[in-house]
This record gives structure tokens, sequence and C-alpha cells, in this order.
């Protein structure tokens, strides 16, 4: 009952969300392992859906189709804060949080050499708790003790799009001699390879290691987001026996909102004290992200509200904020328009300046220099008449 409690409360406090968790492995550990080994399998999961996932569970291999047989229980419930290793809310794994889950395992003694996919099922209720269920897979490779070839991966943590971006890759040969090697990257859009994605080595001794480089860039019309990048492998053993491997590079995509004043309108024309003001911005977003929290604010030394709250702006949008005020005072006024705004790569803020002329309110309606002059007609007119007289 506590437990239930507890549930009720976190849900009330979660965001309001729409659409389905979404899981997906970002990693794991070892890659490669021998027939009759004993391990500790890590698997890095992320939930990149719409919406959080509570009680979480997960199986591995639970029909016995893979070489990968866990050691005690199968089905890991993560329903405690210590299994939920970043989750602040025990049982619940929120948007875009990870969180690894382990598994002793053992692989089979007699099983042929070779990539075997394991699957992962992943059970979960959403916020109405209804039952979901989805199954991951990764390939672990299965190799005998000497004929290991080993790919390290150093990533950036993300490439902006429509930037550029290293990607290094370490080959670490810990079994025998190898020969003819080669290694092809394969790229799917958005991402493409500015260096060769086409490399041979013609020897790699035990021991020996080899670096490549690749140049990388995000196109720029891509969608935040993470794509993958295939590294395909082949080579020889010194006896002649072909290999192959392929490893798989995550590259996480972010685009940078761009948030401007694309139009000022003044409401009316011209501006008197004492007089209501309109003030019509608009803002436009032409940059590769959504812009969040959008927020526009004057600075002026007029009375009247002087923020407005815009939330989201798509890419390529625009939206529109409006201030009524009221200046108390004639004279030429400089302000500033203040934007501020989250996007992919955080928090940011732009500043534009705004001149204004505030001009006296006449308080009489009538025209008074004609009025002085007709008087004045009046009184010279009634002196020529005296006089002739």
């Amino acid at each position: 009952m506590r437990k239930f409690f507890v549930f009720i409360f976190l849900l009330l406090i979660l965001p309001a969300v729409y659409g389905l968790a979404d899981f997906f492995v970002e990693d794991f550990s070892p890659k490669y392992v021998e027939p009759g080994k004993y391990y500790n399998l890590t698997i890095f999961l992320r939930n990149l859906g719409k919406e959080y996932a509570i009680y979480l569970s997960s199986e591995l291999d639970p029909e016995d189709i893979s070489p990968v047989d866990p050691i005690g229980a199968v089905r890991i419930h993560l329903n405690k804060a210590s299994a939920a290793q970043e989750t602040e809310f025990f049982g619940i794994l929120r948007q875009n949080e990870e969180i690894s889950l382990v598994y002793p395992i053992k692989i089979k003694q007699n099983i042929p050499e070779g990539v075997y996919s394991v699957p992962i099922v992943l059970k979960w209720k959403d916020h109405e708790f209804a039952d979901h269920i989805t199954t991951q897979k990764i390939n672990i490779d299965v190799q005998k003790m000497g004929r290991q070839l080993n790919i390290y991966k150093y990533l950036p943590d993300y490439i902006e799009i429509g930037k550029e971006a290293k990607v290094w890759l370490k080959f670490e040969n810990s079994g025998i001699d190898l020969k003819n090697v080669h290694v092809f990257i394969n790229t799917t859009s958005p991402i493409g390879i500015l260096s060769s994605n086409n490399f041979e080595i013609k020897k790699i001794k035990s021991g020996e290691a080899f670096n490549l480089s690749l140049d990388v860039i995000a196109d720029l019309k891509a969608d935040p987001g993470i794509y993958p990048v295939l590294v395909l492998v082949e080579y020889e053993t010194l006896y002649g026996e072909k290999r192959n491997l392929t490893e798989v590079l995550w590259i996480n995509l972010k685009g940078k909102a761009d948030i401007n004043v694309a139009d000022l309108k003044l409401e009316p024309f011209e501006i008197k004290e004492d007089e209501q003001l309109t003030i019509y911005v608009k803002v436009e977003n032409s940059g590769t992200s959504d812009a969040n929290s959008v927020s526009v604010s004057l600075e002026l030394p007029f009375d009247g509200l002087k923020v407005a709250h815009l939330g989201l702006i798509p890419v390529k949008d625009d939206a529109l904020a409006i201030f009524i005020l009221k200046p108390n005072k004639s004279g030429r006024y400089k302000g500033k328009i203040k934007i501020d705004y989250k996007d992919d790569l955080g928090f940011n803020s732009k500043i534009e300046p705004i001149s204004l002329t505030v001009y006296p309110k006449n308080k009489n309606n009538k025209p008074v220099f004609p009025i002085l002059v007709l008087l004045l007609i009046f009184i010279i007119a009634a002196i020529v008449l005296k006089v002739r007289r």
C-alpha cells in the first residue's frame, strides 16, 4: 500500500506527457567473449521516448536462443532506487534517463565462433498503468582465445547539426598476428564522412594497435536524434582463416535554435504620454532545433506588463509577443528587447535594442495659434473703427 501511494505522489509531480516510452541500448560490455567463460554483462539502457515508464523489468534471453546463459535470475525488476542508478524516483525511468542492467552470465562451452544476437525483453507500465513490452537485441561476438581484434571508440558527446567533428577509432590485436585487415565505414544520412571511409592494413602483429581519425559532418537539414554509423572489418589470421566483425557508432546530433526579432509594430505609430501603447514583437526560429520555454521581455520605463511567455517555437516557425503599456512622460527612450529560450544545447539569451519617442499630450484640443491670430485681428479692427469715428 505504501508503494502505491508513493507512485501516485510521483505521478502527480511528473509533467504531463503524450506518447510512449521508447527504450534504446546505448552500449554494452563485454562485446567479445570466449566459450565456457564467465562474465558480468552490463547493458546501458536509455529511455528516448516521450513518456516515462514505471514498474520496468528486463529479461535476458528468456527463451534461451543465444549462447548466453544468465546465472541466477533471468529477470531484473527495477523497483529500487539502487537499481535505477541515475533515476531519483525508484521504479520510474523518465525521458532521456539512462540505467545500467548487470547480469552475471556464462557462455555456452561448445558454441561455434561467430556473432550472436541476444534478446532483452523489456516490460513496463505507462502513466495509465497500461502494460507494454518490447524486445531489444545486442550482438555478442564469440571468439576463441588468440583471435581477437578489439575496437575502441572515442566519440564526441554530440555533434551540432551542420557542424563537423572528429571520431577516433582504435583497433587493438590481443591475439595472434593478423593480415589483410580491411576497414569500411558505412554511414547513413544525415551523417557524412569528409575523410576516407575505406582503410587497408597489411598486417597487425600480436599486441599491436592502429588508430583511425574520421572527419564527420552532420547534414544541415538533419533532425536531432541518435544515428548509427557502421564499422565493418574483415581480416585474416596467419593461418588463412577469414573473419569479420561489426561495430556500431551511435552519433548524437543536436540542433541549435536561433530566435530573432522578425518584425516590430507600434500602435499607435505616434506615441503620446498617458495614452495606451501596444507593441507587437514577432520572433522567429531560423535555427536547426526547436526552441522551448521562449519568453520575450521589454526593458522600458513604462507602466504595464512587460513579459510575454511564448513556450515552444518549432524550427522555421514564429510567434507574436504583445505588450500593452502606458508611457507617463514624454521624451526619447532607449530600451531593450530580451529573448530567453532553451534548445538541445542549453539555455540562451539575446538582446535587441529598441528606441521610442513619446510626444507630449496636448491638453487643449483647440488649436492655440489660430485663436491668437484671430484675436489680434479683432483688436486691430476695433482700433481702426474707433479712429475713423
